[in-house]
């Protein structure tokens, strides 16, 4: 196989934007990826869990319907048919996508990547047939996958919890991101019982201060508890869901519970052996998406980011700079 400027393994946001600008640099890129490209918030995050929201926020305002003088009767949620449009909006999404891609003139290999040396990538694909791509860069954009610190039946990670054929009766949400926000908006107004378990200061921590504490407020007005500075110290199985232990000693109990905790995406890949640096699970990068190995970069959720606005940006860094350019996430 032809040697290549950029590999990059993981086609999320991160990864599809450093494909992307490095082929608008004039760069000859492959990009490696093992389930489908849009990574976590094309396939199981936000644009699924965003169509959802659409539906539910329709429905709101139809049940105002008498107040614009509709009459809506016999009007009731259909979980599953929501959730197969919601389907057919990530499928549309990942075809133009894959449109754009191969515009570009960036080739698409579909399997499992794992650096043999920062010029090396070994492919194994879908049908076990192995292949070495060889690069003079190599950007690592696995992503993030759930940290499953308990093993509670009711207990699930936010990237299957808009996959539920029935809203719970109760729901707590471990987590006050912008993720587990959406998913506690969405059952909420579905009619369960929602809480939200914050283990900082604010719901949000990653937006602006006036805008989180203005969201909470409505929040709370719709009637969704938010806890915060209280962290879950256990969660176990209970009577009809689960438990959760939190650290002020107090014991809530749902019939679902959803963890939006998230680790780096790095099995496998042998990182310690190419001297590429980790801590708690994420890629230690500079401003520049640099790991300290030459030629080496790592940009998005891998490297302990939670939003495709971070990894858009950081993404493109990486490639402008593995181009030859001087970018930084600094200032931008």
């Amino acid at each position: 196989m032809a040697k290549f400027d950029a590999c990059i393994i993981g086609a999320g946001p991160a990864g599809y934007h450093a494909a992307i600008r490095a082929s608008q640099l004039g760069g000859r890129v492959v990009l490696v990826e093992e389930r489908e490209v849009g990574g976590l918030c094309l396939n199981r995050g936000c644009i699924p869990t965003k169509a959802l929201l659409h539906s539910v926020h329709l429905l709101k305002e139809m049940e105002r319907g008498e107040e614009y003088g509709l009459r809506v009767e016999g009007l009731r949620v259909d979980l599953p048919s929501m959730r197969r449009r919601a389907e057919e909006v990530v499928k549309r999404l990942i075809k133009g996508l894959r449109g754009v891609l191969s515009s570009y003139g960036v080739q698409i290999l579909e399997g499992k990547g794992r650096p043999l040396s920062g010029r090396e990538v070994e492919v194994v694909g879908r049908d076990g047939d192995r292949r070495t791509v060889k690069c003079e860069n190599l950007v690592i954009a696995t992503g993030s996958r759930p940290l499953r610190r308990w093993s509670a039946g009711g207990l699930i990670p936010d990237e299957e919890a808009w996959r539920l054929d029935e809203p719970p009766e109760s729901l707590i949400i471990l987590g006050g991101n912008a993720v587990g926000v959406e998913l506690a908006q969405l059952y909420s107004i579905l009619g369960a019982e929602t809480t939200i378990v914050e283990e900082g200061p604010r719901i949000l921590p990653e937006f602006d201060e006036e805008v989180a504490a203005r969201l909470q407020r409505t929040l709370r007005r719709d009637g969704i508890k938010i806890l915060t500075a209280s962290r879950a110290e256990e969660v176990r199985d209970g009577r009809g869901g689960v438990e959760i232990l939190l650290s002020e000693g107090e014991v809530l109990r749902a019939e679902k519970a959803v963890t939006t905790e998230r680790t780096g995406n790095t099995s496998g890949l042998g990182l310690p052996g190419l001297g590429v640096r980790t801590r708690d699970g994420f890629i230690l990068v500079n401003e520049r998406m640099e790991t300290g190995v030459e030629g080496v970069y790592a940009a998005g959720d891998v490297t302990g980011g939670s939003s495709a606005q971070e990894a858009f940006l950081q993404g493109t860094v990486a490639a402008e700079n593995l181009m030859g350019g001087d970018s930084s996430t600094t200032g931008r």
